[in-house]
């Protein structure tokens, strides 16, 4: 009974997570109404929490279990994690939505947004822990810190410099959100031509999770590895096919 309930609730994932948004929530928006409370007052705390969750959920969660043992079961393990951080993501986000009251457009790509980027880390958890090697963890670390932090580090330090960032800045998912909970993006006018079509990057993340998850799941089949397998059964199949 207590090995199923430790599966079902992954308690490792839940306090964590749930930590992390609380902190991000009193950070950023806190526990005192602003003297004129309306949807603009709001706006820029906003943009700052999404940001701060998508760094809790790009970078925080793939450092939480690329540095503790692999679990006995990598796919089950790692769909629930999403699962986890989803549900937390779509309670926070929705009422927070009507609250800023944005754009019906910029809602679906922030939350599509953020919850495909998160499909998608988490293929590349899967791979790295089936894998069960400590230089696959650390390169696929050092991969996910590329992606997230160096577009947006050149993009800030664009802005410092009075220019415009160059569009590619935007293939991290942190720039995107940055450039979505904008001031001209939430308050209806047009995007900026910086993010000249946000659905057309939408389909690129959609593109690549299910690229992700296919290769994650096709390395399982390929080291003769059912995906519901523990991940040493990979490495324990080539070491016998090698001797």
């Amino acid at each position: 009974m207590r090995k199923l309930s430790s599966t079902i609730v992954p308690r490792d994932i839940v306090l964590p997570a749930c930590g992390w948004i609380i902190c991000s929530w009193l950070l950023t928006i806190g526990i005192r109404t602003p003297l004129a409370p309306a949807s603009f007052s709001y706006q820029s705390h906003m943009q700052l929490l999404m940001l701060s969750i998508g760094v809790g959920f790009f970078i925080g969660w793939p450092l939480l279990r690329l540095s503790q043992k692999p679990p006995n079961k990598v796919v089950p393990e790692m769909l629930l994690d999403m699962f986890v951080l989803l549900v937390l993501w779509q309670a926070i986000f929705w009422p927070l939505s009507t609250v800023i009251k944005w754009p019906t457009g910029s809602v679906i790509i922030l939350n599509a947004l953020l919850c495909l980027w998160t499909m998608m880390i988490g293929a590349f958890l899967t791979l790295a822990l089936t894998y069960n090697n400590r230089a696959i963890r650390l390169l696929t670390m050092t991969v996910i810190l590329i992606i997230i932090i160096l577009p947006l580090a050149f993009a800030l330090i664009a802005i410092v410099q009075g220019v415009t960032p160059a569009i590619w800045t935007t293939s991290s998912p942190l720039e995107l959100i940055r450039q979505i909970t904008s001031h001209a993006s939430i308050t209806g006018q047009p995007l900026s031509p910086i993010v000249i079509q946000p659905w057309i990057w939408l389909s690129s993340v959609s593109a690549a999770t299910i690229l992700s998850w296919t290769c994650a799941i096709a390395y399982c089949l390929v080291g003769h590895q059912s995906p519901l397998a523990p991940p040493n059964d990979v490495i324990g199949n080539r070491t016998s096919r090698d001797e």
